[in-house]
This record gives C-alpha cells, structure tokens and sequence, in this order.
C-alpha cells in the first residue's frame, strides 16, 4: 500500500496550492503595506496643506506599523500636553489627539490618550 502523504508528494497539486497561497499572502501583506504608507502621506499631506510642521512626520516603523506624526511634545513646566496627529479609520481623515501627562504613585510619567 502506498503512503497517502508519498501520494500527496507525487501529485504535485499540495505543492501548487501551497505555493499560490504563500503568492496570495504575500500581496495581501503587500497591499496593507501599502495602505499603512497612503495613511502616513495623507497625514503628512494635510498637516503640510494646514502649514504645520510636526515635530516627527508620520512614518512607517521596520514592523510596518503607521507611527503618527507628533506635532507638540509635553512640556510640563509650560502646561501643555503631547499633540499628535493620526488616521481615523472611522472618519477617513486626520485627527489630531492630545496625551494627558499623569505620575502613578511610583513617580513614572504614564501617558493616556
């Protein structure tokens, strides 16, 4: 009797279909990419149409991670908080989000948007 898993190896067909879905992952992957490089440029896009210039551009990390734009950093001595400048999935727009600036009672800063 011959191994099933010998006969799944001779067919050829297992080998195919695993290669058109590692194919198919790969541009999904791809294309999210791609979708997370429009978002940093919109972003980027609009701060530059309203003349502002962040402190950190929005970027795309090593991991493919969208990394908002940082428009104000935290000053605690002048009062002001962080200022930061995302996409909205729900809006499809930029929105701009401030950090509350906290110490929990070890005395670490801790930043909650």
């Amino acid at each position: 009797m011959t191994d099933p898993t010998a006969r799944l190896a001779e067919s050829g067909w297992l080998a195919a279909a695993t290669a058109a879905h590692e194919e198919q992952q790969l541009e999904i992957l791809a294309s999210q990419l791609l979708q997370i490089r429009r978002h940093a440029d919109l972003i980027n896009s609009r701060l530059a149409d309203l003349g502002i210039e962040p402190v950190h551009e929005a970027s795309v990390d090593r991991l493919g991670n969208l990394r908002s734009a940082k428009l104000l950093d935290a000053d605690h001595d002048r009062g002001t908080y962080e200022v930061r400048a995302y996409w909205g999935e729900d809006t499809q727009a930029v929105e701009l989000h401030t950090a509350d600036r906290s110490t929990d009672p070890t005395g670490s800063a801790a930043y909650a948007c």
